[in-house]
C-alpha cells in the first residue's frame, strides 16, 4: 500500500446529503399568506407527515408526493399554515352568515345581562374561535362549516401552497447539504487513521506470519516428542509428514493477507463513494445505506483478523481499527 494512500481527503464538493435538516418559507398571493416549515431527522426509511389546517386536508396526498420527489430517506415533518391575505378578510365559511352569528351572540348577551349576570364584551376573534373557524376557514371542530368543497379548495389554495412548499424544500435541501458537507469532513479523520493502521498491518505481515509459524512449530515439536517413545521409527516418519502438512494448512488458514486485501478494497470504495480518490464515484442519493453496509463489511474483516492474530500489540491495533469503523458508522447513520 503506497504511503500517499494512507491519507484520506474528502473533496469539498462532495454532495453528501444529511437526513437532518430544516426549511422555512412564507409566500403570499391574492388568496392568503402561506407558511411552510419542514423538519427532518434520520430514519431507516422515508416517512413523510404533513400537517395542514383541516379544510386543506384534501391537499395532503399532493404535498406528500411533492416531498417524496425531493427526499429519499428520513423522517420528514411538514407544517402548513394559511392565514388571510388581508387583516379585514372574512374567513372562508362565514360569508353572508356573519351578521346572523353576530345577532345571535348579541341577543344572548342581552339575555344574560337582563338576568343580572356579568358577561365579557363580544370579541370577534373569540366568536370565530367559538364557531370553530380559524384563519382561511380552518375548521377546529369536526362539525364546523367548511365553506368550500375539496375541489374548490384545491383550485383556490393549491398553487400558493405548492409554491410555498417548493421554496421551503429548497431551504431544507440547502440545510441538509451543509450538514452533509460537515459529515463528510468529519469522516476524513477516522478513514485516514483506518488506512494508516491497515498500512501498518501490511508492513508487519511477514513478522506476523513468522510468529504464527514458530508457535505452530513449537506445538508440533511437542506433539512429535510425545510420540517418539510410543511409535516405531517408520510409523513416526509418516506421522511427522502428516503433521507437517497439517501445520502448513493451519498456517494458511490463519494468514490475514486476504482480510487485509479485502479491507483495503472496502476502504477504497468508501473513499470513492465520499468523492475522494482517483476514481471517485459521482455522489448521489441513497449513499447512506451503502456506506452503512460497507462499515459492516469492514468490521467483519477486522474481527476475522483479530480472531486469527496472537501478538498482543497487533491485537491492540485491530481494536483501534474497530473503534475507527464505529466512528465512521455513527456518522453515516445520518447520511441519506
Amino acid at each position: 500500500m503506497n504511503a500517499e494512500r494512507a491519507r484520506t481527503e474528502i473533496s469539498p464538493g462532495t454532495a453528501l446529503m444529511s437526513m437532518t435538516g430544516f426549511g422555512f418559507h412564507q409566500h403570499q398571493d391574492d388568496q392568503a399568506v402561506y407558511r411552510c416549515e419542514i423538519r427532518s431527522v434520520n430514519s431507516r426509511y422515508l416517512e413523510v407527515q404533513v400537517r395542514t389546517p383541516r379544510h386543506l386536508m384534501s391537499l395532503e396526498p399532493i404535498l406528500i408526493n411533492a416531498v417524496k420527489s425531493r427526499v429519499e430517506r428520513g423522517k420528514v415533518d411538514v407544517f402548513i399554515e394559511c392565514v388571510p391575505a388581508k387583516k379585514d378578510q372574512v374567513p372562508v365559511g362565514l360569508g353572508a352568515n356573519l351578521k346572523e352569528y353576530l345577532d345571535l351572540y348579541s341577543n344572548a348577551e342581552k339575555q344574560v345581562r337582563h338576568q343580572g349576570l356579568s358577561v365579557s364584551p363580544l370579541d370577534l376573534r373569540s366568536l370565530l374561535s367559538d364557531l370553530g373557524m380559524g384563519p382561511c376557514g380552518e375548521s377546529k371542530s369536526p362539525g364546523a362549516a367548511q365553506g368550500l368543497d375539496p375541489e374548490e379548495v384545491q383550485e383556490k389554495f393549491q398553487p400558493g401552497i405548492l409554491t410555498c412548499l417548493e421554496k421551503a424544500l429548497d431551504r431544507h435541501h440547502e440545510s441538509r447539504a451543509a450538514e452533509g458537507k460537515s459529515l463528510g469532513l468529519s469522516l476524513a479523520e477516522p478513514l485516514g487513521k483506518l488506512k494508516n493502521h491497515l498500512k501498518s498491518l501490511l508492513e508487519q505481515l511477514e513478522s506476523i506470519r513468522l510468529v504464527l509459524k514458530n508457535v505452530h512449530k513449537k506445538r508440533l515439536d511437542t506433539a512429535i516428542d510425545a510420540l517418539v517413545t510410543s511409535l516405531d521409527p517408520q510409523l513416526l516418519k509418516s506421522r511427522e509428514e502428516r503433521l507437517l502438512m497439517e501445520l502448513a494448512l493451519l498456517a494458511d488458514k490463519q494468514d490475514i493477507a486476504e482480510e487485509i486485501t479485502r479491507l483495503g478494497i472496502h476502504l477504497d470504495q468508501v473513499e470513492r463513494m465520499l468523492g475522494g480518490g482517483p476514481h471517485q464515484l459521482a455522489p448521489k442519493g441513497g449513499q447512506g445505506r451503502k456506506l452503512d453496509f460497507m462499515c459492516q463489511e469492514m468490521f467483519r474483516e477486522i474481527n476475522t483478523m483479530s480472531n486469527k492474530l496472537l501478538q498482543i500489540e497487533v491485537l491492540g491495533l485491530t481494536i483501534e481499527m474497530k473503534q475507527q469503523v464505529e466512528k465512521i458508522r455513527q456518522q453515516v447513520q445520518n447520511i441519506e
